[in-house]
């Protein structure tokens, strides 16, 4: 995800949100924590540089969170930016976020996010559920670089072009991507995790699952079965995945992007309004969302 560098955005990062730059550290608590299988001891030293915003590094931030995992937060404003995005050494292709660990500095928000999922803990070392997780993260990325995609509207000077190509991008993107999103959470697809809070779902071609048979009390008083609950998962169990949506639903349906309505998101797609749901009402991550509101 990626600040609009105009307008509302801009403010967001300058002047409203100077007093974030300053480097501090998250933790908190993860006595039941489970390394991966890969690592025997956490890295001694992580910091995280972005903007101050959740933007492309929201997932990394919260999953941190869930972990316990200690983590240096340094956000920088659009002017400290300019002034420090010409050290390679610090910053290899010019652009944030990196994430430096012990010294090594990473950069490419999907693989940071990703990275930060796993030393939480968070997913599956199942080939299957991590394609699951990934196709449904590359899907989402499509809805800022694919075509139409979001990122192609942000530096359009003209107010009339810009109406133009948000509307083009909701209608030919946004609504697109979150179909398709809908229906990687079906439990006739790819995505058939575990199951959430159950709602009348309407959007994507999946589904529930149908009643497959009757059951009954006694012999003259026959009860279907309870209505498969949608599941809240991509994979089958919480992921990058599911921390990337959180930033992405918040960041359509805050009123901080023009001609995008803010009701899209909960209106048409109840499936991913139950993703964000769940994933807002983790203990760590209301709690961080508080200290930290945009992320």
């Amino acid at each position: 995800m990626t600040a609009d560098g105009k307008g509302r955005d801009a403010r967001i990062l300058s002047a409203s949100l100077a007093s974030t730059t300053a480097d501090f550290c998250w933790r908190r608590t993860a006595p039941n924590m489970t390394l991966p299988a890969t690592l025997a001891v956490l890295p001694r030293q992580i910091r995280l540089t972005y903007f101050p915003i959740g933007g492309r590094v929201v997932a990394a931030r919260l999953a941190f969170a869930l972990g316990g995992i200690p983590f240096q937060d340094r956000r920088v404003t659009y002017d400290e930016w300019t002034a420090m995005k010409g050290d390679r050494r610090a910053f290899p292709l010019g652009t944030i976020p990196t994430l430096e660990v012990d010294g090594r500095v990473f950069t490419q928000s999907l693989a940071i996010n990703s990275f930060a999922s796993r030393l939480a803990g968070l997913g599956s070392a199942d080939p299957m559920d991590a394609l699951s997780v990934e196709q449904a993260l590359l899907t989402m990325e499509e809805i800022y670089t694919g075509e139409h995609g979001f990122q192609s509207t942000m530096f359009i000077d003209d107010p009339a072009e810009k109406r133009k190509a948000r509307e083009r991008f909701l209608e030919e993107n946004l609504r697109v991507h979150c179909r398709r999103l809908s229906d990687l959470l079906s439990p006739q697809g790819e995505g058939s995790g575990l199951r959430g809070v159950a709602s009348g779902d309407t959007e994507g071609s999946g589904g529930a699952v149908p009643p497959t048979a009757g059951a009954t009390v006694n012999s003259r008083a026959p009860v279907a079965p309870p209505r498969p609950l949608p599941p809240i998962f991509w994979g089958s169990s919480l992921s990058a995945a599911e921390l990337t949506w959180f930033g992405i639903y918040n960041h359509f349906s805050w009123g901080d992007v023009d001609h995008v309505p803010t009701d899209v998101l909960p209106a048409e797609f109840p499936r991913l309004r139950q993703v964000h749901a769940h994933v807002g009402g983790l203990e760590p991550v209301a709690s961080f969302m508080k200290a930290h509101p945009w992320g």
